[in-house]
């Protein structure tokens, strides 16, 4: 059983290149007839193919100079005060605490939720979130965090300012 298996595959192989050697014959002898032939006759038509070749070097140039010129004109930007602004993710959200958030549904959404004291940017660099400087003492363990003026808790009441002192043991 396994030898006609063989036998059968030999066969539709041979099929298939035949086929692709007569294709690849066929294909040569159509470019040499339609193409290659007709080069010689160029010389009566060279000043229609360089109009041709004019013509769509221009319409290409004018296509490139619209998108250019008017690409600032199809947009307007507008700001608006109020309103409702959504953003959305895919994925389950277990728990909203951001100590505890796992999925990356739970760690974009502690991300929108609540605010951090540095928050570091795409290409690594850390910036400063709610504070306005951090400082740490010679040998690292005791840290001197400024926070902003003007802070608010998410019921409009206003942060006391304070000096915080954050020590490791």
């Amino acid at each position: 059983m396994a030898n006609s298996l063989k036998k059968r595959g030999q066969k539709i192989v041979k099929k298939f290149s035949r086929a692709s050697l007569k294709a690849s014959s066929e294909s040569k002898e159509h470019i040499k007839e339609n193409f290659i032939s007709r080069l010689s006759h160029i010389e009566n038509i060279r000043l229609l193919v360089l109009e041709w070749s004019l013509l769509v070097v221009a319409l290409i140039m004018l296509a490139i100079t619209q998108a250019f010129w008017f690409g600032n004109s199809y947009a307007e930007d507008a700001f608006t005060s109020g309103g409702t602004y959504t953003e959305a993710t895919l994925g389950d959200v277990d728990s909203m605490n951001p100590l505890f958030a796992a999925t990356d549904s739970e760690k974009i959404l502690s991300k929108l939720m609540f605010a951090t004291l540095t928050t570091v940017d795409h290409s690594g660099h850390i910036g400063l979130g709610l504070t306005k400087s951090i400082k740490a003492d010679e040998n690292g363990k005791t840290w001197k965090i400024k926070l902003r003026d003007n802070l608010k808790w998410s019921d409009g009441v206003q942060l006391r300012t304070m000096t915080y002192f954050l020590q490791q043991i």
